[in-house]
């Protein structure tokens, strides 16, 4: 299956939640999933967390993020607090409008 993680990432500035992104990723992926990891895509596109702290664009990630939801996703995972992100919001209304497939946190 093909899933999209969402959860929040800008109200954590300490370290954008990535520790819990990874963490997460590596479960489902160990699990056989194909899994977008925007903490990972960020990664690739601004090479390490200064670069995402310095260079990080919210509308360039949030093209990413939705491009593959809209795209590719057949599933989302929600983490924990994902309801105080807006863009882990517009992320749940795009996987609804799409019919994916939802998982949270807590109870799986």
């Amino acid at each position: 299956m093909k899933i999209y993680l969402a959860g929040p990432m800008t109200i954590r500035p300490e370290d954008f939640n990535f520790p819990n992104f990874f963490r997460v990723a590596a479960e489902l992926e160990a699990k056989g999933h194909e899994v977008f990891n925007p903490a990972q895509n960020d990664l690739n596109k601004w090479g390490d967390m200064e670069g995402v702290r310095a260079n990080a664009n919210y509308r360039d990630c949030m093209n990413d993020d939705l491009h593959w939801i809209t795209r590719h996703a057949d599933a989302i995972y929600f983490l924990n607090g994902w309801e105080q992100s807006s863009g882990a919001l517009a992320e749940f209304f795009a996987a609804r409008s799409c019919k994916l497939k939802f998982f949270y946190e807590d109870t799986l």
